[in-house]
């Protein structure tokens, strides 16, 4: 996409919509170019069997109906969102949202994707502390990709390295989620690999790879 055809993509008309259930309660907020298209797919969540009505309020960019969802999400509270709400904060530690996140490839972290989570995070750590004791195999995974970005990284200044590094980590993360990897083992190869890649003195401290 060329810079003109984003521009113009941005200024697209764009809704926010809300889901309500039969009691009226609101369950979830969201915003979408194509609300229909969007709502197909929260049809595999828990909570969509509860939904009955759904309410459009549109806008004339997406940026706007970005906005006005954020704010929505905050001052109505609806019941199944988790991003941007008053608990989201206390539900995990923002390292392991993040973490989550780029590991699963999800928008969101449900409360009963935390148990998932503190596996993951708990092979994760074991790795990071051990990456010898790896699987040889995942540990192979993890210090080919650390010489692949660091090799990429190369030469690149402080903040080059920084937005290479992070862009690369989560398309390598999200490659290997299609290979069918388990979260636990994928926690483990992207361990390894961050301990290599800490080790190699042109690029950065754990600041930025945790």
């Amino acid at each position: 996409m060329t810079q003109l055809e984003a521009v113009a993509s941005e200024e697209r008309p764009a809704a926010v919509y809300r889901l309500w259930a039969a009691d009226e309660v609101l369950l979830y907020i969201g915003s979408s170019y194509d609300p229909d298209r969007r709502c197909v797919r929260h049809q595999s969540t828990p909570w969509w069997s509860r939904v009955v009505r759904r309410t459009d309020e549109w806008h004339s960019t997406r940026s706007d109906a970005f906005a006005a969802e954020y704010l929505a999400i905050w001052r109505e509270d609806p019941a199944c969102n988790v991003w941007g709400t008053r608990a989201y904060a206390g539900q995990a530690p923002r390292k392991g949202r993040r973490s989550y996140l780029m590991w699963t490839g999800k928008r969101d972290v449900w409360p009963t994707d935390l148990d998932q989570l503190k596996a993951a995070m708990q092979a994760y750590d074991e790795a990071a502390a051990s990456p010898d004791d790896v699987m040889p195999e995942l540990r192979e995974q993890g210090e080919a990709i650390a010489a692949h970005l660091g090799a990429a990284a190369r030469g690149l200044a402080w903040e080059g390295r920084r937005r290479l590094i992070t862009k690369r980590r989560r398309r390598i993360a999200r490659d290997l989620r299609a290979t069918g990897i388990t979260n636990d083992d994928l926690a483990r190869v992207m361990a390894v690999a961050n301990a290599r890649i800490l080790s190699l003195p042109h690029l950065f401290d754990d600041e930025v790879l945790t």
